[in-house]
């Protein structure tokens, strides 16, 4: 029983010491695609044909449902590149320290397996 609470926590201990990285990677993916990808006028046109579909824009007139939602899709896409700086410098902030500590951990257990103090 010893044996297995032994090897759980140092799976837990390297999950905790790898989650910054994982997330930081992650914002700092979708921070980059944010600014830099831009999607087509088709791909906007079947976001929006499908939103229709599931019911969205159901207050408005047939013929004005899609102009409403691309409409609402250029606002919202006109908030996407400072929301994706933001996350972008999140990410790597986290990447960083992450690295970091990944780093002096690794040099922790290095020390302890060579029998240093």
């Amino acid at each position: 029983m010893k044996k297995i609470l032994s090897i759980a926590w140092k799976i837990l201990y390297w999950l905790l010491v790898l989650t910054p990285i994982l997330i930081g990677a992650r914002c700092t993916q979708m921070g980059v695609s944010a600014v830099f990808i831009e999607p087509t006028e088709d791909e906007l046109r079947a976001s929006c044909s499908y939103s229709i579909q599931q019911g969205d824009y159901s207050s408005f007139a047939e013929n004005l449902r899609m102009d409403a939602c691309l409409e609402d899709t250029y606002m919202s896409l006109g908030g996407a590149v400072p929301v994706g700086i933001m996350m972008a410098t999140i990410g790597m902030l986290l990447l960083f320290f992450g690295v970091r500590k990944l780093g002096s951990v690794i040099r922790r257990k290095s020390k302890i397996a060579a029998g240093q103090p």
